[in-house]
């Protein structure tokens, strides 16, 4: 009961400050004990030890709290109705009215009046106010002074009686705009995957496959532009997730509750120094229209196996909130095949060859709820809570054949079966405050984010051994995992226009994670399950991060320019329990950056951009555990792996925005790559994360979007880069492709009626190198038809990926002891059919901007 009591008191001392009219920082920290995760698993852990069901609280506890703050909010302040009429009495609808402050005549809120002419602000606050009412057409309306007090809390107005003025009536115009499928700036490109109709229906796994400049790996590892080191963001704020993790999480991600997604090559002092290749923030939709509005949608699609997804987002929007619920489910089994074949060497002799063929079926089913609301706290202050999970069981069946031939010693054969199923939950929340201090461009604000990733995973393994004239060999190995990632941040930004010469942007950051992996191996045995601690481990890993930043932004004639500096101090501390090893890792870094941008004229555009970052290993890369793949092939973390630090720059030119060139060059030093590590007399090979000297890349980049005419819109991007490696392993030292790797990326999307529209993409991944490894080229061809339904509220797409079902990837690495070879074929040709349906107000309410960072319009408060 002490829980209770001391939950219903904080609640009550909450609504209590709000309705005391106390500041909005001491609000603001009652709300931030309120909505965290924490507060929630200590209050209901008794009755909902389920991490599924306490998420579901927690949804439950924001909603009620932001609704508590409404209710406040709403029996403190007035109100202020009224009409729009014509002469002849009838409503006018959409007309704008503007509430002003009598005194000063600033501006306290604009609104639009509704279908039958009315209109209302609430709350307004007890003074003298000035009324304005403007509609094409029509001369303007004035109020005299009308004042809002206790005695007359709720003034409702006569019928505002418009005269129509003097003009030429306009003949109806019907204006269809789309937002163009990819953006570009000095320092974005976005990607508008709603408008896609090849990204309907498709994980955003799919999705981010076919953005410019994007190649997935084999292993399902995201490289921008050569770079491997990106970092994925998730409504501007990082998942913190990476390898298979990050590929389970976007495999079960639906594409169609997704509005763009942001790619930022070189970003700024503001971002977090980590991923020297970039940011990829993947940003939800979110509602703009007032009132009641929502989609639905589904999708049904077939390759080798079905898969279907649908799910639904409701949004409500007035004067006071803005709340976005949505859930979508997806079901994917998929296919993967791969021939591997490895030579065993010695001395540069072949002394074994072990092939295998390996085929795995995947089957992921997730839920996705996420919600957000927006609380107008003041006309210049707004309060967003938010939350986001995803909830996924992914079921793997993996089997291998494999056969030796040695030269020393009789054939052998190998079988391998791997039935596994992860159980995996990801939570996130946010409370974020923005004040806009002036109308000048100042602003403060403030973010506390909490996420959450939780995996059980259980695995049985089945290994068979047959060679002649011995007994088989046959072994069972369980393998049950746990394991939690947690991180907590808190930010302030704070921007400053100083007279309209330079802007000086300053913020604080502190972050903490912290990652416990508990792996458990069983030989299952006649007399039943045996612990096996050679195999076993429980990997603990906690780090944290305080960073400040200073930006500073000038424009001198044609010339802008943005000068930073951000500084990081990490400390990180790993524990391996069983074996009692222990690591640490402390140090302090600047990260500079510069940008210029010259503006030759209207055409024309120049940048340069030279910045500093750093990338520190994947909390799962540091883990020593092996992890099996069949039953001679492993993975294993490295817990020495260092961090890498990149210098970067790259020049840009632009023509008309539509055609774009840059040329980019970095170098690594500490590069983190991946190394086979061999054992020819066991035949077991190890794939382990390591750093060798260095990396340099140069890469050359040309896109061009264009509307060539009324119908038809082309986005097309070619890159060449050329990666060097410098570094010996084992005294091998790696060598340097002998020739540039080209890239092609093709998007055109046609216009055929009001109603039916197509697209067709191309996507051409070329030959390129890796650290060591290297990868043959293959290339995807997609199209798809939309038609819309229900006077545009609907849609019915149809779309095929990889239609000649051509995309693969061959990847081969030759060291000292071996020359491995892998040949990778997923399920990759898939037919869709997808349904979608909009319902609520077709209208959206103009609103009244002040001025606003640059990341905050990028985060899901903008949006």
């Amino acid at each position: 009961m002490n829980k209770i009591q001391e939950c219903s008191q904080l609640c009550r001392l909450t609504i209590d400050e709000f309705l005391s009219g106390a500041n909005i920082m001491s609000i603001s920290g009652y709300f931030f004990k309120l909505t965290s995760p924490f507060s929630i698993r200590i209050l209901f852990k008794d009755w909902f030890p389920s991490r599924k069901l306490c998420f579901g609280a927690w949804i439950l506890f924001n909603f009620a709290s932001c609704a508590n703050l409404v209710a406040g909010t709403s029996l403190q302040d007035g109100s202020v109705s009224g009409r729009l009429v014509n002469q002849q009495g009838a409503p006018i609808d959409y007309g704008t009215i503007v509430l002003k402050n009598a005194v000063d005549s600033t501006v306290v809120k604009i609104t639009l009046s509704s279908g039958d002419g009315t209109f209302i602000f609430k709350p307004v606050k007890n003074g003298s106010y000035l009324i304005s009412a403007q509609v094409l057409g029509y001369i303007q309306f004035k109020t005299s002074t009308i004042v809002v007090s206790g005695s007359q809390h709720a003034v409702i107005l006569q019928d505002f009686v418009l005269v129509a003025s003097k003009t030429t009536e306009l003949k109806q115009v019907n204006i269809v705009s789309q937002t163009p499928f990819i953006e570009r700036t000095a320092d974005m490109t976005t990607v508008n995957i709603q408008n896609s109709i090849l990204s309907e229906g498709a994980s955003m796994l799919e999705v981010i496959e076919k953005l410019p400049g994007v190649l997935i790996s084999p292993e399902g590892q995201v490289i921008l532009n050569g770079n491997p080191q990106v970092n994925v963001y998730i409504d501007g704020r990082p998942t913190r997730l990476s390898g298979q993790e990050l590929t389970n999480f976007l495999t079960g991600l639906a594409s169609s509750n997704i509005q763009k997604v942001e790619i930022l090559s070189k970003p700024s002092a503001k971002y977090e120094a980590a991923g020297s290749g970039g940011i990829i923030n993947i940003v939800r939709k979110k509602g703009k229209k007032t009132g009641l509005n929502g989609t639905l949608n589904g999708s049904y699609s077939q390759g080798r196996y079905s898969k279907s997804n649908g799910g639904s987002a409701v949004n409500f929007k007035n004067d006071i909130i803005n709340l976005s619920v949505s859930e979508n489910y997806t079901y994917n089994k998929g296919f993967r095949s791969s021939v591997a074949m490895t030579n065993f060497l010695n001395a540069g002799s072949l002394q074994s060859t072990l092939g295998s063929q390996n085929n795995h079926v995947r089957i992921y089913k997730t839920h996705t709820p996420s919600i957000a609301v927006d609380v107008y706290l003041a006309p210049k202050t707004t309060l967003t809570i938010a939350g986001n999970g995803e909830f996924q069981t992914f079921d793997n069946e993996s089997n291998s054949n494999s056969q030796l031939n040695s030269q020393n010693q009789s054939n052998k054969n190998f079988s391998f079966l791997n039935i596994s199923r992860d159980v995996l939950a990801y939570y996130s929340s946010n409370a974020h405050l923005l004040h806009q201090v002036d109308t000048a461009g100042q602003e403060l604000s403030f973010d506390f984010d909490f996420l959450n990733y939780h995996t059980d995973a259980h695995q049985d393994i089945f290994n068979k051994q047959v060679q002649s004239e011995l007994p088989n060999t046959n072994t069972n190995i369980l393998l049950n995992q746990n394991r939690e990632l947690s991180v907590i941040s808190i930010k302030g930004d704070y921007i400053l226009p100083i007279k309209k010469i330079f802007t000086i942007e300053l913020g604080l950051k502190s972050s903490r994670a912290s990652s416990k992996t508990d792996s458990r191996y069983f030989e299952m045995l006649a007399q039943g399950a045996v612990k096996d601690n050679t195999l076993s481990n429980n990997f603990n890993y906690t780090e944290s991060i305080n960073a400040g930043y200073v930006n500073m932004k000038k424009a001198v004639r044609k010339l802008d320019i943005q000068l930073g500096i951000r500084a990081e101090n990490t400390n990180g501390k790993g524990e391996e329990v069983l074996s009692n090893e222990n690591f640490e890792r402390n140090y302090f870094q600047l990260f500079p950056s510069a940008f210029f941008t010259f503006n030759v004229n209207k055409k024309n555009r120049l940048t340069l951009n030279l910045s500093r970052r750093v990338d520190r290993p994947a909390y799962s890369s540091l883990n020593p555990l092996l992890r099996f793949i069949n039953t001679t092939t492993y993975l294993q973390g490295n817990a020495y792996l260092k961090p890498q630090n990149s210098y970067n720059a790259e020049v840009g030119y632009s023509y008309k925005n539509s055609l774009f060139m840059t040329v980019g060059y970095s170098r690594t030093t500490n590069f983190m790559t991946n190394w086979v590590f061999a054992n020819p007399e066991s035949y077991i090979t190890v794939s382990q994360p390591i750093n060798i000297e260095s990396s340099t890349s140069l890469n050359v980049d040309l896109s061009y979007s264009k509307k060539i005419n009324f119908f038809w819109f082309t986005n097309n991007n070619f890159m060449t880069f050329y990666p060097t490696f410098k570094g010996k392993i084992d005294g091998f030292a790696i060598t340097n492709p002998k020739r540039l790797s080209s890239y092609m990326n093709s998007s055109n999307t046609i216009t055929i009626s009001t109603t039916y529209s197509a697209e067709l993409g191309f996507l051409y991944i070329p030959n390129y190198q890796d650290g060591a490894y290297n990868y043959e080229p293959t290339y995807n061809l997609s199209f798809g038809l939309k038609r819309s339904i229900f006077d545009n509220k609907g849609s019915i797409s149809v779309n095929v990926n990889d239609v000649l079902r051509s995309q693969g990837y061959t990847s081969n690495i030759i060291t000292s002891t071996l020359d491995d070879t892998w040949k990778v074929k997923n399920d990759t040709r898939i037919l869709r059919l997808n349904l979608s349906y909009r319902f609520g107000k077709s209208q959206s309410k103009p609103v009244k901007k002040v001025s606003g960072a640059e990341e905050e319009k990028k985060r899901s408060i903008s949006n």
